[in-house]
């Protein structure tokens, strides 16, 4: 049974109010432990988060007076203010009960999920959390102070490499405007968080700052803010980041097909993946009159500039939006669309006219499938989602018992893009040797704000089971794993100085417990473009293990944490930005780069409708080997 904040709080020490402080609440700073507070029906009774987007706690003590006593302070000293005191104003409420924090508070919090208790002795208190919790709370324009922005001079010409990002198409009805005064606040405030908080603002060879000026010389005296969410999203691809972005709203009208790719040439299916869109003429060979290459051409205005898969993939995938990329291209808007097809070989064409679908086709979850023993006693696991519930993770080791003594498995995470590590975690250690030492599977940094300390004990990035070198917790197997690993690391990219905290590591183990076992017979992983992020971690943490095969097209490669980020003051335009740095052991970026397969088996495009699976007859031929 779940215990009560009045009952976990017996587990700090009881509090003896001391003598309230005659103070303003001026008077206090304005900090916090906390990134984010939320409360529930009962009581209430309040939930945190320590790190953005991290786990749900409730917070049992802060500096071991119990959270039941702060809440009862808080009752009898600010009534119906009592709520907004313990979310806004901690230093205040703790100083006037005789208990002022330092720049750290130790917190004892209760998992909402796992149950777990969390201890973090030296929790930062920071002007960035509160602002966090104020942004959430009022929106922008009540964020507490005025938002951080870049004063610096600005250019006095458009570049003309950027020369793309303050063009003004007709995609979308215009609602609300800026003023340019406005936008360019809006454009020096991301420009603050871009330098203070983005980790990977200087990775790219990105002139960022002459590319923000592009776009302000353009504004005139006013722009929709549809505009200039579309400036602000094609210029935040230009970072090569998919973790980040700001999005913009692109106008309606779709293909009413889907888009695959078969070695460089596209074809067209129907969305429900009955058949090809012409089963005589399955290739795409342009829209509208225009080559296909042009109109992908565009669509990769609005993709990330990550790894050359990704770009490939997304951009075709982008090409579903056709009303917003006639605009691009400058064809007329219209209900209908030409659309060109050739035959498999390529000799005889046909154009036919279709109605633009009202709504995006999906792709989905592809492919379709779910764990089961297959054929001459091979197992087969599908991992369609990276998810961290006890039930999903309870029975992926359930099904590792039932195909404990098949001669060889399949790990299927094709179109997984990502989530949790909870399943790698869970998973890795049925394929190491029992005797043998822990695995080093990622190694990242975390890009650090205002007043926050680059050696801090807990490390940054807990909810990423990364941890730093020094982290009291580590085994003394896992500590000369780590050592072993940091003699030699050598990332390919520098981190600029000062900016980033230690290396964190995530270290998984052997684990001697009657539900593990070692599978010793041989693996393949299917991996292809689609898998990202989480999933991204996972390929790398098999990719090189004995006896396990990665095999089918690279991942998309993304491990940036989107974590940081906020609201822009004047447009209301939401922004997210990475945190940490995330490299492979052996020094290569996730992000740019992805995770290349053992075995490159591209897929056919009867592949997309269902009738073959080219990847996994290439798996199961290894394994009958």
């Amino acid at each position: 049974m779940r215990m009560n904040l009045r009952q976990a709080g017996a587990i700090a020490l009881a509090l003896t109010p001391g003598i309230a402080l005659h103070a303003q609440a001026d008077d206090y700073p304005k900090l916090s432990p906390y990134t984010a507070i939320r409360w529930t029906d009962a009581g209430p009774q309040p939930q945190v988060r320590v790190e953005p987007d991290g786990d749900w706690f409730e917070p049992v003590s802060i500096d071991d007076v119990a959270v039941g006593d702060v809440l009862v302070f808080c009752k009898k000293r600010y009534a119906g203010k009592w709520q907004k005191r313990f979310d806004e104003d901690l230093v205040q409420v703790l100083s006037e009960m005789g208990h002022p924090p330092g720049k750290t508070v130790k917190l004892v919090l209760h998992g909402i999920v796992t149950d777990e208790v969390k201890i973090l002795d030296a929790a930062p208190l920071t002007r960035a959390n509160r602002d966090a919790i104020m942004a959430a709370k009022y929106g922008p324009e009540r964020a507490g102070r005025e938002p951080p922005r870049v004063r610096r001079p600005h250019a006095h010409a458009p570049a003309p490499q950027f020369a793309f990002l303050a063009e003004r198409i007709k995609t979308t009805a215009e609602s609300a405007r800026l003023t340019a005064r406005a936008a360019a606040a809006d454009l020096d405030q991301l420009e603050w968080h871009i330098e203070h908080t983005y980790a990977y603002a200087k990775r790219a060879d990105f002139d960022y700052r002459t590319a923000l000026d592009t776009i302000r010389l353009g504004l005139g005296d006013n722009i929709s803010r549809e505009f200039f969410a579309l400036q602000l999203h094609k210029f935040m691809c230009l970072f090569g980041d998919g973790h980040s972005g700001l999005r913009a709203p692109l106008a309606r009208g779709y293909t009413s097909f889907l888009i695959g790719d078969d070695r460089g040439r596209l074809f067209a299916y129907k969305p429900d993946r009955s058949d090809f869109l012409d089963p005589d003429y399955p290739y795409l060979l342009g829209m509208d009159g225009r080559r296909v290459d042009e109109w992908l051409a565009a669509a990769r205005r609005l993709v990330a500039a990550g790894s050359p898969q990704f770009v490939a993939q997304q951009a075709r995938r982008t090409l579903r939006y056709v009303a917003h990329l006639r605009a691009e291209l400058g064809l007329p808007a219209g209900d209908t669309l030409r659309v060109e097809l050739a035959t498999r070989k390529g000799g005889a064409t046909r154009v036919v006219e279709l109605p633009l679908a009202r709504r995006r086709p999906l792709y989905g979850r592809w492919p379709r499938g779910e764990a089961k023993r297959l054929d001459q006693n091979i197992g087969y696991l599908r991992i369609e989602r990276m998810a961290d519930e006890l039930e999903f993770l309870d029975e992926l080791v359930a099904h590792m018992h039932r195909f404990r003594e098949t001669d060889g498995l399949i790990i299927d995470v094709r179109g997984n893009s990502g989530g949790s590590r909870d399943a790698l975690r869970t998973l890795l250690p049925f394929f190491l040797p029992p005797d043998g030492p822990p695995r080093v599977v990622n190694v990242a940094a975390y890009r650090l704000g205002k007043d926050q300390d680059a050696d801090f004990p807990q490390g940054y990035l807990t909810n990423r089971f990364l941890y730093p070198a020094d982290w009291p917790t580590w085994t003394a197997a896992q500590r000369r794993a780590v050592q072993d690993l940091s003699a030699k690391f050598k990332p390919e990219w520098e981190l600029p100085a000062g900016e980033f905290s230690a290396w964190h590591y995530l270290v998984i183990s052997p684990v001697r417990h009657r539900k593990y076992f070692h599978y010793r017979n041989p693996v393949v992983v299917l991996m292809d473009t689609a898998c990202f992020s989480a999933t991204d971690i996972f390929l790398g943490a098999f990719k090189g293990l004995r006896n396990v095969t990665l095999l089918g097209t690279p991942s998309a490669g993304g491990s940036g944490r989107a974590s940081h980020g906020g609201v822009l003051r004047h447009s209301g335009l939401r922004f997210r930005l990475s945190s940490m740095a995330s490299f492979l052991p052996d020094g290569k970026l996730y992000d740019g780069n992805g995770i290349h397969p053992d075995v490159l088996v591209r897929p056919q495009p009867t592949d997309a409708l269902g009738r073959t699976d080219t990847a996994l007859e290439a798996a199961l031929r290894r394994l009958r080997r």
